[in-house]
């Protein structure tokens, strides 16, 4: 009995381990600083941007997600790329700051050994 738990508690640190590091590091917003970057395509990509880094979403991904799920009678697959062109313009028009690389993985192993040896 003891093994099996010992057992389950270090697969699941394991798993634990492996989905951090699986983690996407999220980057700084920063506010465009010229004119020309803040237009009526771009300012509703400023605010999702700014979600997307509390929630811990890509935003190109979750555009590009919406896209490729409109119905092909609707959008064809010329008219896809197309705006996902202009997604990829748009956003090139934000700008993000360098990525945090606050790496916690240290205290996160240090944790689960704690627990491991006073459990």
């Amino acid at each position: 009995m003891t093994n099996e738990i010992f057992s389950n508690f270090s697969n699941s640190r394991l798993d634990l381990i492996r989905k951090y590091r699986n983690i996407e590091k999220q980057t700084e917003f920063i506010m465009p600083t010229h004119k020309k970057n803040i237009t009526s395509a771009t300012l509703p990509m400023l605010v999702a941007q700014k979600f997307c880094d509390r929630f811990g979403y890509n935003l190109k991904n979750e555009l590009y997600e919406i896209i490729n799920s409109v119905s092909r009678d609707i959008l064809t697959s010329h008219d896809k790329k197309y705006r996902k062109r202009q997604v990829q313009s748009n956003l090139l028009k934000l700008r993000c700051g360098e990525v945090q690389e606050i790496d916690i993985l240290p205290l996160v192993k240090e944790s689960l050994g704690h627990c491991l040896i006073h459990s």
